[in-house]
């Protein structure tokens, strides 16, 4: 899984060539706060497998070895952290290409 991530990384920087990159991790419990205050939030889900955030620090050590800053906010899930950036960044006239969504089933 890190290695494919990896290389996805790596057409990614190849392709695109950007000034800046982030990657934007939900973790296991960035959810629990919409689910706490909204329970139907996400409920029409089947029960979420998070065997993968096992290897999430595989993948975390790879981008740190490439240079790549990441985010994991307990609080957010990634999507409401891009928000913020594409906040920050538009006030700084910062353009911004949301790439992908890394998504495992």
């Amino acid at each position: 899984m890190s290695l494919i991530f990896s290389l996805s990384i790596d057409a990614v920087l190849k392709k695109v060539d950007p000034k800046y990159l982030v990657v934007v991790f939900d973790s296991e419990t960035s959810a629990d706060n919409k689910k706490s205050k909204m329970p139907e939030y996400k409920s029409n889900r089947t029960s979420e497998d998070n065997s993968i955030f096992h290897q999430l620090s595989l993948i975390k050590k790879s981008l740190d070895i490439m240079g790549i800053y990441w985010v994991e906010d307990n609080q957010n899930e990634a999507d409401d952290v891009n928000i913020v950036f594409v906040k920050k960044f538009h006030k700084h006239n910062i353009n911004i290409f949301y790439l992908f969504k890394w998504v495992v089933s």
